[in-house]
Parts: structure tokens; C-alpha cells; sequence
């Protein structure tokens, strides 16, 4: 004997959609934290390679460089931007360079010197600052 019906009800589609949406949602977020922790990763060695090339032009000039221009010479093919399209910001005076990149959770800071154990050592610390717009 053959039953009359012939589709879903309408409870049982929207069931369905909601699990659905549910799992699609949650692998959403579970890509989104992965993309940040993979941009934080590439940021740390763009930093250490950009600390490498300041190491580098101290030894050529005697001084640390203090833009991105004195930079070109040592450092090729980067193009001075951090993994979320912002430029990274260098600074230095006659002991160390430290480079920033401003990453969605707040600034993530490199330095040479004295700073975190010891010279010629590199180190970075991130805060958690969520700044008001």
C-alpha cells in the first residue's frame, strides 16, 4: 500500500536548514580563528626577517636604519605591509630596532637589544587592547 505522502513537512525542512546552517557556521568560525593564527605566524617572520635586515644595515652603515627606504638596500622584495594590508612600523635608536604590525586584537611588537633577555636576541609581546572607535 502505497502512503500519500510524497515530500517533507514543513518542520522536517526546517529542521533540516537549521542543522545545516548550525555546521556551516561553526566551520566558519573554526576557518576564521585558523586564517588569524596563520596571519600572526607570517607577521613574526616578516618581523624577524625585517630585525635581520636592520642587523644587516647596521653592520653596512654603523647605524640602524630609520624608514623603509634605507631599508631597499638590504631587504628586497618585501614591500613594508603586514598580513592584514597595514604598514608595519619601524622604529630605532642608537641600541635597538623594534617593528609593529597592529593586528586585529592590538599591537604585536619585535625588538633587537636589551629589551627581553639579552642583546642581539629577538623578542615580541602581544597585548590584548581593544581600542575604542
Amino acid at each position: 500500500m502505497r502512503s500519500q505522502r510524497e515530500g517533507f513537512s514543513l518542520w522536517e525542512l526546517a529542521i533540516g536548514i537549521l542543522l545545516v546552517s548550525t555546521a556551516t557556521g561553526a566551520l566558519t568560525l573554526a576557518v576564521r580563528g585558523r586564517l588569524e593564527a596563520i596571519r600572526g605566524a607570517r607577521a613574526r617572520l616578516e618581523m624577524a626577517a625585517i630585525l635581520e635586515g636592520c642587523r644587516q644595515y647596521d653592520a653596512l652603515n654603523g647605524t640602524w636604519p630609520g624608514s623603509w627606504v634605507e631599508l631597499r638596500e638590504v631587504l628586497r622584495g618585501m614591500d613594508g605591509l603586514d598580513p592584514w594590508g597595514r604598514a608595519y612600523i619601524l622604529a630605532s635608536d642608537e641600541r635597538r630596532a623594534r617593528v609593529t604590525a597592529w593586528t586585529p586584537v592590538g599591537p604585536l611588537t619585535m625588538s633587537t637589544g636589551r629589551v627581553h633577555g639579552g642583546a642581539g636576541r629577538l623578542a615580541y609581546e602581544q597585548r590584548n587592547v581593544y581600542g575604542s572607535r
